[in-house]
């Protein structure tokens, strides 16, 4: 038989007799994706004192478990666990509460709630540039839509004007990456990240698919121009989109 360890969500300002059955299923949504894989989790009560969300969780599953709990804490989590660890400290805020996770009876990732700063949100526009292969191409009368995948797997809302722009856009559909370039209107969050909400594509070029040992090969050649240039350190420098 697997052992088994328990894992509990703290909610402060709820009991067991206050804490909604709609408002545990989103608790328990967030935390799912906060833990990991459903196959190893098995929810056990919500016990008394705070509301406390206890689960039971396979030892296979809790190296896993653990280091995404320390990788939020130190910043470095995949963007769906950065998402659920910030859906449920906006629940705690809502519910005026603080909470935590303990395992072993020691809190391993806190959630400040109630208690975090509130950020102003702020929304600005500024020239954007993304690299990513086109994923998606709709039909729309003034503004197309358009989803791109850039190189870290990260899928970006953008949109584009114009039929005959999206008809030459589209034959970059599934192929290789392009880089894009446009106005993108970003937001910082409560975190204080920015996020790209949408990116409105004025123009985009093909990225050099050369392979590293071409590249080179190319700059070793003596008679590449290089030397020909009075500053080949600052053409270098704007080719690589430094300034």
């Amino acid at each position: 038989m697997e052992s088994k360890e328990k894992i509990t969500f703290s909610i402060d300002s709820r009991t067991p007799d206050t804490l909604p059955m709609s408002r545990l299923a989103e608790y328990l949504s967030a935390l799912s994706t906060l833990y990991g894989s459903d196959e190893y989790f098995h929810f056990d009560m919500v016990d008394n004192g705070s509301a406390l969300l206890q689960v039971w969780v396979d030892e296979p599953a809790m190296t896993t478990v653990m280091t995404q709990l320390a990788s939020v804490g130190a910043g470095t989590a995949a963007a769906p666990i950065h998402k659920a660890y910030n859906q449920l400290d906006c629940l705690l805020r809502e519910d005026n509460a603080v909470g935590a996770v303990h395992v072993h009876g020691g809190v391993v990732l806190a959630f400040p709630g109630r208690n975090r700063k509130i950020v102003e949100t702020v929304s600005i526009t500024k020239l954007t540039t993304i690299d990513g292969t086109v994923i998606k191409i709709g039909v729309r009368d003034s503004s197309i839509p358009v989803t791109l995948k850039d190189l870290e797997g990260q899928v970006v809302r953008c949109q584009i004007r114009g039929v005959a722009n999206a008809k030459r856009l589209s034959r970059h559909y599934l192929e290789a990456p392009i880089r894009v370039h446009g106005s993108g209107r970003w937001t910082r969050g409560q975190d204080g990240k920015w996020i790209l909400d949408i990116l409105d594509i004025d123009s985009w070029e093909i990225l050099d698919q050369s392979s590293p040992e071409g590249l080179l090969s190319v700059l070793a050649s003596p008679d590449n121009g290089w030397a020909q240039m009075s500053n080949p350190q600052a053409e270098w420098r704007k080719l690589r989109g430094l300034d």
